[in-house]
């Protein structure tokens, strides 16, 4: 009988993460992580790291783009956008001053 329970307990647990990988991102940002609701149900990119995003990463990763905007975090597109722009800024500063 406890092997028939673990084996309905395991099928739960995987269920429920199957789940949650169909239908939400993970999202890493600079200030932790996020859970954004998907648009459509799908298992591709369920983690996704945005501390390190530009603006081509963006366009290569719209769905996420929508959802992030659907959920009202905007500021996670933000952010990972101006911690883009200074990076850009500080390499083109130190291309300029020769350090």
């Amino acid at each position: 009988m406890t092997r028939i329970f673990i084996f309905l307990l395991g099928v739960a647990v995987g269920s429920i993460g199957h789940f949650m990988v169909l239908n939400n991102y993970v999202v890493r940002a600079d200030d932790g992580f996020h859970v954004i609701p998907k648009i459509t149900a799908a298992m591709e990119n369920s983690y996704i790291d945005i501390r390190n995003f530009d603006i081509s990463d963006w366009t290569e990763h719209q769905p996420l783009a929508a959802a992030i905007m659907r959920a009202e975090k905007v500021n996670l597109i933000q952010d990972a956008a101006g911690s883009s722009l200074k990076t850009s800024i500080h390499k083109l500063a130190d291309v300029l001053t020769g350090t």
